[in-house]
């Protein structure tokens, strides 16, 4: 049932060495605000609220939210860190959850996130002078832009919507 929420495109596997201000970087991106620990637990408590009709949708991004929270921890414990929850500046805390109740808003967040997560990804990717790392990255920006483009397309089936509602 989830496999539909990933590219079916292995994840690369890590070699070598990436500078503490990556490491760093890291850390937010499972742990921080805008992480994928935020995300799955968002993903999560969508689901719970939800109806039939998108319930299977969140539930199965956060599973591949998950996996992805996998291999970012592994790549933290790779290069030398502890893959501890915590961002920069703070452990992961429960307020990073949206919790927003009305559905066409939450897939508007959503979306949003998306693209932000594509950027940081993209951005620390072209940044690293690590081809395995930036080859993970980039990967898992793949699946964020699936998971975009699935969100974009059950809120047009949903709310009789177009893909320029999410224009920028």
């Amino acid at each position: 049932m989830f496999d539909y929420y990933s590219l079916a495109l292995p994840y690369p596997q890590l070699e070598g060495e990436i500078n503490q201000k990556e490491l760093l970087s890291l850390y937010d991106l499972c742990s921080g605000r805008f992480s994928k620990m935020s995300s799955i637990c968002s993903y999560l408590y969508q689901s719970i609220i939800s109806d039939e009709q998108v319930k299977e949708l969140f539930a199965g991004i956060a599973n591949s939210e998950m996996h992805h929270l996998s291999l970012l921890l592994n790549a933290i414990k790779h290069f030398g860190g502890n893959p501890i929850f915590a961002g920069k500046h703070n452990y992961f805390s429960g307020s990073y959850v949206n919790y927003e109740n009305d559905l066409k808003q939450v897939f508007f967040d959503n979306v949003y996130l998306k693209r932000q997560s594509v950027k940081i990804l993209t951005n620390l990717s072209a940044n690293t002078n690590n081809g395995s790392f930036c080859n993970l990255l980039t990967r898992i920006a793949m699946d964020e832009q699936l998971h975009e483009q699935l969100l974009i397309k059950a809120y047009i089936s949903i709310f009789s919507g177009n893909e320029e509602d999410f224009s920028e």
